[in-house]
């Protein structure tokens, strides 16, 4: 899950507008049917409709008793409902239009209340938080949220019965007390309102004045509340029995009202997965994806952690807390705060690259799921100069005393990698030669206490500023709080403490957008930046990262606001340079840390990648692609596949939630069924099963550069990207759904399998291109196709080139010639030249001819070929062509290829028991051009069976090298192979090429 601060939103008066006026006739609806319902006739009269009881608080409205005066949604500041399903609440923004925010209760024994924003909503610019709400469609007047509903339920309440309970009076007898009681009991049971059973719900409201004015705003105190329980249906099935908290009765509406009540939180939220497109991206968004990739998982609940894996583990981040960190102190006695107390995921292929967290994948790798009890602790770098600074201010020197009161855990380190972390009680370092202790102390700066709750750090023992005395001490120190307190004193200046170098440059700045969304063309105070930069550390340049800031907020950070300043002004651009700031940072002896405490591995997830691409402008593609709009990333047996555009087309538009019209990405959309993707949703609705992710960009231009070019390639351009991941269930085939869940919007929906067929397919079934090859002939430099059969031997290898003729009539003689006249033509012209390799061959035409030459280069055109043969002479050419019958029967022999496709796939065993077969032929394509690949690529042909011919593709570089691992998944019909061979043997035998007969198997 991504961490995503929360922004304030607030719903546009025109929408306010309009769902006011539809309540409002929704609530003249309802009122009209009471009344009808009020006087419907029973066998032999008129129900009567029970009195109000002003004492009680109850009401009329529009001839119907209430249970109390009647509420607007607007007055409605918080509402907070207990069911059986969950408990979650509405809170009112304190502002002028009052929008509501969602919140609901997470977690087992210690449960806590979480406001519900997913991450998208820091991910876009202005978000509307009311896209979030689910909505009803309520007999062809609109669509409302269901908010409103549950407001105008528990805002208006109507009763058409009340049931009296027996009142306990002080003066009653023992006996009369408990008669009464058991009553009251008996009757709360049998209409489902004991304690624990009924829906409780709770609202503040804010008062209005003698004019219907609100008195007290949302963000104030003392509003008056009311508590309603709920508890069950009538006998008929229709309405509700409840009570309002205090009063000695109980309601009866007939109304269904309630059920909104009833629901779970997620019936409230918008089955949202994906982001909504910007309408400026037009047709474009989402086909244009940054990079797609889905992966097939398997999860394993039981035996022992696999490197490379994806871990679950139930426990907490923990660290130190800071005098000056937003967390109060006096809240965290112990000087620690929880980073975060639910499920944690540690994806170990990602760990592995940063030495740091490396050490937690040394910890888990090998550990059996359901262990637990590891204590990792991860020293912080010195140069995160958030850690342990020292603010000399105009002082040339600051001591600072140290009282160490605990020794927490010691800490054995080697060659950056954490051997043991031992928090045995009597356990010294000195026992086992570490050297770094994580500690709690007080500390004083000039002999002033600085710190208000314990603080933490980790010492290391080989410092040189701390003294040898306090080593010693430190070193013979039990684990445990000590008995006598270990004090020494460090006196820092700028020479002595750690000193850090840092230099903050913006390289980026890839998108501005306007409040509204839309793309701006140049950084204004009220925009949205998204950008990248790097920290420059003591001359070593860090990572690039990303980040997205808003310039209309209060930036309090020195760092981000020292970048606001920094690009005010400034238009999207990349390799900028654009120094932020830089400064000079001196740090205490003692390191800042974070700590893990691992209760238990609860489940470690394999994953397989199926497919990998992204879109690619048209001046990127490789020709041995046929011009493909998508580049295949995936690594390993497939990344030498082309992909099949129209299915990634497909899925793209499906995941993006493209409408029938394109005009732009609606998103996807199902009907929620639980909030958080926490590890025991993501096993209750098995999401564990498959994962996509997909970066889809914002803000897409035309990039196309028009110039000299009559037609330039087709360019896009886009300032920034969204990325977001889907979990996805395998089909519920009772109900033909599936379950997705997103990190986007943090929920799980369900939605119609069909939406994700393709993802029980495997990369050569959906996503590989069928076609053996697509390459032009125009982008070949070099072909050679060798045969390694019985009745056919030999290595040919054809040189491919083309030159401008001039077509037209000159002198009274149309044809082609070598220099330009007027009213000719510019062509091009193939030539297509054949050379044999050394060995033995098969002996045909071609070779014959070669054979003769005596003099010069054994090289022979297939012009010169079919001319030899037919006698036609140079001047042999098609009817309407500036071509040969020689060049283009060659083409004809070429174009077999390339209506050649893949009959199937084959197994493992097939592929391997095919290699295992003598090699019955071999075809090598070099590629020429700007965008031509450095490589050649090879198509070798075995036998699989009697029906299939297997084909394996790899690619050799210059010197012959096989690049890569050789690929063999397909498979042609033998009669494809058949027809193929054929087309070459007519061409080096001077005949016509056969591409009319249908292919069977």
């Amino acid at each position: 899950m991504k961490t995503v601060e929360t922004k304030r939103l607030t719903r546009s008066q025109k929408l306010s507008i309009i769902l006011s006026s539809v309540l409002a006739f929704l609530i003249v609806v309802s009122i009209v049917l009471s009344i009808v319902y009020a006087h419907l006739t029973a066998d032999d009269g008129e129900v009567e409709l029970p009195d109000i009881r002003e004492e009680l608080g109850e009401d009329i409205y529009v001839g119907m008793p209430i249970a109390y005066p009647r509420l607007e949604e607007a007055e409605i500041v918080t509402l907070l409902v207990e069911n059986k399903k969950s408990t979650f609440d509405l809170t009112r923004w304190p502002d002028e239009n009052g929008e509501f925010w969602l919140g609901y209760k997470v977690g087992d024994g210690d449960t806590k209340m979480i406001q519900y924003i997913p991450p998208i909503v820091g991910a876009e610019g202005e978000f509307d938080y009311e896209s979030l709400y689910a909505v009803e469609q309520n007999d062809g007047y609109g669509r409302i949220y269901m908010l409103s509903y549950l407001c105008s339920a528990v805002g208006t309440v109507y009763f058409q019965q009340r049931i009296d309970l027996p009142v306990i009076a002080d003066s009653d007898s023992a006996e009369v007390k408990a008669e009464k009681t058991a009553r009251r009991a008996e009757l709360l049971e049998e209409y489902g309102l004991t304690e624990g059973e009924a829906t409780r719900v709770s609202f503040a409201y804010a008062e209005r004045d003698k004019d219907g004015n609100i008195i007290t705003e949302a963000g104030e105190s003392g509003h008056p509340t009311h508590h309603i329980q709920i508890g069950d249906t009538a006998l008929n099935g229709q309405g509700y029995y409840f009570r309002v908290d205090g009063r000695d009765c109980i309601y009866y509406t007939s109304f269904d009202s309630f059920k909104y009540a009833l629901m779970g939180f997620h019936a409230f939220i918008k089955g949202m997965l994906v982001a909504e497109g910007l309408p400026e991206d037009t047709t474009f968004e989402p086909l244009l994806t940054t990079d797609f990739k889905q992966w097939k998982n398997t999860i394993y609940e039981n035996g022992e952690v696999q490197d490379g894996s994806n871990v679950v583990a139930k426990g907490n981040a923990i660290a130190p807390i800071k005098e000056s960190a937003t967390y109060k102190p006096e809240d965290h006695p112990d000087g620690y705060y929880t980073l975060t107390d639910e499920d944690m995921n540690f994806d170990l292929s990602k760990l592995a690259a940063d030495m740091n967290f490396a050490r937690i994948k040394d910890a888990l790798v090998g550990k059996t799921v359901g262990s637990g009890g590891m204590l990792v602790t991860l020293i912080s770098e010195p140069r995160d100069t958030t850690d342990m600074i020292i603010d000399f201010g105009s002082k040339s020197s600051l001591t600072y005393t140290y009282n160490i009161t605990k020794i927490e855990s010691i800490l054995d380190y080697k060659d950056g990698a954490l051997l043991r972390e031992c928090v045995d009680a009597g356990a010294k370092a000195s026992d086992c030669g570490a050297k770094l202790l994580r500690v709690s102390y007080d500390y004083y700066i000039d002999g002033e206490k600085k710190n208000t709750v314990p603080r933490h750090a980790v010492i290391n023992l080989d410092d040189a500023l701390i003294p040898d005395a306090a080593k010693t001490a430190l070193s013979e120190s039990a684990v445990g709080a000590l008995a006598s307190a270990v004090d020494f004193s460090i006196t820092y200046t700028k020479d002595n403490a750690l000193r850090t170098e840092e230099k903050l440059v913006i390289t980026d700045i890839v998108g501005i957008f306007e409040p509204t969304g839309k793309a701006a063309q140049v950084v204004a105070q009220n925009s949205y930046v998204s950008l990248r930069y790097n920290l420059t550390v003591d001359g070593v340049k860090g990572e690039t990262k990303a980040m997205t800031i808003s310039m209309k907020e209060s930036l309090t950070d020195t760092k981000t606001k020292a970048i606001a300043e920094a690009i005010l002004g400034k238009k999207v651009g990349t390799g900028m340079g654009i120094v932020a700031f830089s400064d000079t940072y001196y740090h205490e002896a003692l390191s800042d840390f974070n700590l893990y405490e691992i209760e238990k591995i609860e489940a470690y997830i394999v994953s397989e990648l199926v497919v990998s691409f992204r879109f690619q402008n048209e001046s990127e593609r490789d020709p041995f692609y046929g011009e493909s709009i998508y580049e295949n990333t995936t690594t390993g047996k497939h990344s030498l596949y082309g992909l099949n555009a129209s299915a990634c087309q497909a899925v793209l538009k499906v995941i993006g939630g493209l409408g029938e019209d394109t005009s732009h990405s609606t998103g996807m959309a199902g009907t929620t069924v639980a909030v958080g993707l926490t590890h025991k949703n993501m096993l209750d609705y098995g999401l564990y099963a498959h994962t996509i992710y997909i970066e889809l960009p914002r803000g897409i231009y035309d990039a196309t550069v028009y110039g000299e070019e009559e037609d330039p390639p087709t360019e896009y351009g886009w300032h920034d990207t969204l990325g977001f991941t889907l979990y996805i269930s395998e089909i519920d085939y009772e109900k033909g759904t599936r379950y997705v869940g997103s990190d986007m919007y943090d929920l799980v929906a369900e939605i119609p399998e069909d939406a994700f067929e393709f993802i029980d397919y495997s990369f050569a079934e959906f996503w590989a291109r069928r076609n053996l090859v697509l390459v032009e002939t125009s982008d070949i430099e070099n072909f050679e196709i060798d045969f390694f059969m019985e009745d056919l031997k030999g290595g040919y290898n054809f040189e491919i080139f083309k030159k401008t003729y001039y077509i037209g009539s000159l002198y009274g003689e149309y044809g082609a010639y070598e220099s330009y006249f007027e009213g000719s033509v510019p062509t091009d012209r193939f030539f297509v030249n054949v050379t044999l390799d050394d060995g033995e061959y098969t002996e045909t035409e071609v070779t014959k001819l070669i054979e003769g030459i005596t003099d010069g280069e054994k090289k022979v055109s297939v012009t010169n070929l079919y001319n030899k043969i037919m006698g036609g002479g140079e001047e042999l050419y098609l009817p309407n062509s500036i071509e040969t019958v020689g060049v283009s029967n060659f083409m004809l022999a070429f174009q077999l290829m390339q209506m050649s496709t893949y009959q199937g796939v084959l197994s493992e065993e097939e592929q391997e028991a095919a290699r295992n077969t003598p090699k019955l032929m071999s075809i090598k394509l070099k590629l020429k051009g700007e965008s031509a690949s450095p490589f050649t690529y090879v198509y070798d042909f075995y036998r699989a069976s009697d029906r299939k011919i297997m084909v394996s593709t790899y690619r050799i570089n210059k010197s012959g090298t096989v690049i890569g691992t050789e690929v063999s998944d397909f498979y042609l019909s033998t009669f494809s192979f058949k027809k193929l061979v054929n087309g070459y043997l007519s061409v080096f035998n001077a005949k016509e090429v056969d591409c009319e007969i249908p292919y069977t198997d």
